[in-house]
């Protein structure tokens, strides 16, 4: 039936198909995050449809932005198979809207992508936390600060949500995150929401109770030196 799927796309509208994709996506957020069946299912058959149909599309502008935000984000699901599915229409993805390179591709939606990252980051499930923490670890790698560091309070604020309260699997892996965005952009604890958290929070990740006194002794934030400290602390908890 998916490959039947390919086939039949071929003589479709382009603005038929393009509508048909963005419900697909539109059917994959909102999706119960333990459902492993659906989402590969979805991927595999946009799959069929951008590689059979690509050529087509070209016009269908909107259709490709959603669909590189969706697909890269899908490339970080939990699953290894459902992971490797959205992977590969990533892939695809990429070479039939023209971009060329993942990293441009990437950079298209960058701040579609990282917006779409705190918003999951804040999700009632850890998969879909996880799965925002891998998509930021992977940022973190591609691009350098100037392109990172403008965007990045939203997702800090985001992290800053979940480090109290309740363990959740994987938890351990946003304090791992924090500590390379702040390595990465020593500027974005320049934001006054994400300085003031910082007090609030940086205790809480320890376990352990700490004056507000200490703390400000402890970080200060308004020079470099004071930024690698608090990067040492960070790693110190880790």
């Amino acid at each position: 039936i998916i490959v039947a799927i390919g086939t039949i796309s071929k003589i479709c509208e382009p603005s038929f198909l393009g509508q048909q994709i963005l419900k697909l996506i539109a059917h994959y957020r909102d999706l119960r995050p333990e459902d492993y069946t659906l989402p590969k299912l979805i991927a595999d058959c946009v799959i069929q449809i951008v590689s059979k149909a690509g050529e087509i599309l070209q016009e269908e502008q909107g259709m490709w932005r959603e669909l590189l935000l969706c697909s890269y984000i899908g490339s970080f699901e939990e699953n290894s198979d459902v992971q490797a599915s959205w992977s590969q229409l990533f892939a695809e993805v990429v070479i039939q809207s023209g971009h060329g390179t993942r990293e441009s591709a990437i950079k298209a939606v960058f701040t579609s992508v990282v917006q779409t990252t705190a918003i999951l980051m804040t999700s009632l499930s850890w998969n879909k936390r996880n799965q925002a923490l891998s998509a930021l670890n992977d940022l973190i790698a591609l691009f350098p600060s100037g392109i990172l560091a403008p965007n990045t309070a939203v997702v800090i604020l985001a992290i800053f949500k979940v480090i109290p309260g309740q363990m959740w699997k994987g938890k351990e892996n946003t304090l791992k995150t924090l500590a390379l965005l702040i390595e990465k952009c020593p500027q974005c604890v320049d934001d006054q929401d994400c300085s003031s958290n910082l007090f609030s929070v940086f205790p809480l990740a320890n376990g352990a109770a700490c004056c507000a006194d200490d703390l400000k002794v402890l970080v200060k934030l308004e020079d470099t030196q004071s930024r690698a400290g608090l990067l040492e602390k960070i790693n110190e908890r880790l």
